[in-house]
């Protein structure tokens, strides 16, 4: 169990508080501030501090062991190798259900608020693919109902993106 004081915590809280937070309704006023460690240092308000990318990388280093005297070096906290962990796939498919859990919460806020740097909704995912060989972009995997997968917890929810 996570206290909010170890190697899962963020600023004081677990990170059972911190997804909690972030889905709170209205608690993340953009997209940029949801999806990005990039803009915490012009953050006015205290909950721009938090992000899905900051909660991803926390864990990351605590699976993988950030610091070896502790933990060990593990294959998670290493981007070159990270996908090689079996922990991995579990992560990334629960980012992306918390993804689509915000998104629901906060159908209006795709993209929105970004910056002249910032990846858009046309940004290319490479290198993934379509059947039709086309690169996917963000706006096509908005809605992971089109990618033949749901959360049952979002059923009702997910004719807001259409």
């Amino acid at each position: 169990m996570d206290s909010g004081q170890g190697p899962l915590s963020l600023a004081g809280l677990s990170i059972k508080d911190c997804v909690s937070r972030m889905l709170s309704e209205n608690y993340l006023k953009s997209w940029r501030t949801f999806s990005s460690t990039l803009y915490q240092r012009e953050a006015q308000e205290p909950t721009d501090f938090l992000s899905i990318e900051q909660i991803h990388n926390n864990i990351h280093s605590a699976t993988g062991g950030y610091e070896r005297r502790v933990a060990g070096q593990g294959h998670m906290s290493n981007p070159a190798i990270a996908a090689f962990d079996p922990i991995f796939y579990l992560h990334h498919c629960n980012v992306d259900r918390q993804l689509a859990m915000w998104q629901t919460l906060n159908p209006t806020k795709w993209f929105d608020n970004i910056g002249p740097d910032d990846a858009g909704p046309k940004y290319r995912l490479e290198p993934f693919h379509k059947a039709d060989g086309q690169i996917y972009t963000s706006d096509d995997v908005k809605d992971w109902t089109k990618l033949g997968y749901q959360y049952d917890n979002l059923e009702r929810r997910a004719s807001r993106f259409q």
